[in-house]
């Protein structure tokens, strides 16, 4: 006999993405990422994967889909930048090229 917890897995998925999340509320992904934006639906983000509960897609139905205040705890900011970050990698050996030179 199959143990029944990973039948249980196996059957129902804890995570779903957003195309499963919007095909299990029967609506389209930008309407999903409109509740999402009202604070209706809580995502989860493991890495830069962006996942939704099933049991919290359950619970937003049953409350008439109505935004459920969620139990879990929000995430800490991240530390504001003394600087802005530059995106582009310094060249070695070269000197910085100068388009606008104040002093003149």
């Amino acid at each position: 006999m199959p143990d029944p917890v990973s039948v249980d897995v196996a059957l129902r998925p804890l995570l779903v993405d957003a195309k499963q999340a919007a095909r299990l509320l029967g609506i389209g992904r930008t309407t999903l990422y409109e509740l999402i934006h009202a604070d209706a639906i809580s995502p989860l983000h493991i890495g830069r994967c962006v996942r939704f509960a099933v049991t919290d897609l359950e619970a937003f139905v049953a409350n008439g889909c109505v935004a459920v205040p969620s139990s879990r705890p929000l995430p800490k900011p991240a530390p504001a930048a003394s600087q802005p970050r530059s995106h582009r990698r310094p060249r070695s050996g070269r000197p910085a090229l100068q388009l606008f030179d104040p002093t003149d």
